[in-house]
């Protein structure tokens, strides 16, 4: 039985030394695993992380260059408001200069503009009457005639020939000179 006794026990000692070994061999491949996993793991969330590092960026850009463009809308449009408030501003000192000041320019424009024999309609603000602009030297000169009626205009006159009619109203006169001098407008006061 000894015999049989030695045999089993090398069996068993074999076996012990078989399990061990296979135990510890599964124990180091899980742990090649687990390692291999959590280096995975790792690199996926440094991967994850300079993905979303690079969006949030992109989104921040985005965000940044769209407001920029808002602000230079918003700049644009009060620029373009004080150009406008100017022009207002030019337009209301005009209909509002005295009367002498009024005939006098009025006078350069029938010198300037009017051709012979152009009829001169006035605005209807009656600042100036027929009388006032009949004793203007360049009426006698052009044979120039006065309306009757005025215009449906504040400001200015309008030339009325046999050619063609000419709106010197303030209104168009200051509507003519916006394109000419917005860019130097905009310049003096935005400089």
């Amino acid at each position: 039985m000894e015999g049989k006794d030695a045999i089993i026990e090398r069996i068993l000692s074999d076996a012990t030394e078989k399990a061990s070994s296979l135990l510890s061999s599964a124990k180091s491949q899980a742990q090649q695993k687990i390692d291999s996993v959590k280096l995975w793991a790792e690199n996926y969330n440094f991967a994850q992380k300079q993905l979303l590092d690079a969006e949030v960026k992109d989104i921040v850009f985005r965000k940044i260059t769209v407001a920029e463009l808002d602000v230079r809308k918003l700049i644009l449009k009060a620029r373009q408001d004080v150009i406008s408030t100017v022009f207002d501003k030019t337009y209301e000192k005009l209909c509002n200069l005295d009367k002498k000041t009024y005939l006098e320019f009025v006078n350069k424009l029938v010198e300037n503009y009017a051709d012979d024999n152009d009829e001169i309609v006035l605005s209807c603000d009656g600042v100036l009457s027929d009388v006032d602009v009949k004793t203007l030297k360049v009426m006698s000169v052009k044979k120039l005639t006065v309306a009757k009626e005025t215009g449906d205009f504040i400001g200015g006159i309008m030339l009325v020939g046999k050619v063609c009619d000419k709106d010197l109203s303030f209104k168009r006169l200051v509507d003519n000179k916006k394109d000419d001098i917005s860019a130097k407008i905009a310049e003096a006061l935005f400089e």
